[in-house]
């Protein structure tokens, strides 16, 4: 983790915009055919969608990573989407956990599956024992979701 510090009222902002219009989410992506990886894999993944550009430009410089993409509502209304992944995304959470309400427990769920490491440098096989665990995780955050708002 980087040694860079944040401005208390920055994170405590950015929490809120978290609560309110961000995504916690585990991917999961299976191995096919044509996939690199010999093993399921799971990435933590942290997005914010909204449609003031500013302010997505703001949570960027903030952080000075991550990524800004655009997507359509329609031909009028854009959405501006910044997001991140997996180490990224575990260190936007540590410094936003504290300011967090709404989404402070799958952030809490989240970290917890972040503690269970990557296998995926040098695409070795993930033990099936770490797969099962970060499987429970995928699970468990889905279901928070479903049944906490």
């Amino acid at each position: 983790m980087s040694n860079k510090t944040y401005n208390l009222q920055d994170l405590a902002w950015l929490a809120g915009i978290m609560d309110g219009e961000g995504c916690i989410h585990i991917r999961k992506n299976k191995v096919t055919a044509t996939s690199k990886h010999k093993t399921t894999n799971y990435s933590l993944i942290i997005k914010i969608g909204i449609t003031h550009k500013p302010t997505i430009d703001r949570i960027q410089k903030i952080f000075n990573f991550g990524h800004i993409n655009i997507s359509s509502i329609n031909r009028i209304k854009r959405i501006f989407n910044w997001n991140c992944m997996s180490y990224d995304a575990e260190h936007a959470l540590l410094f936003l956990y504290p300011f967090l309400i709404t989404k402070k427990k799958e952030a809490k769920l989240a970290l917890k599956f972040m503690r269970l490491g990557s296998y995926r440098k040098g695409q070795k096989k993930t033990p099936i024992s770490v797969i099962n665990k970060k499987e429970g995780f995928y699970l468990k955050l889905r279901n928070l979701k479903k049944y906490s708002y």
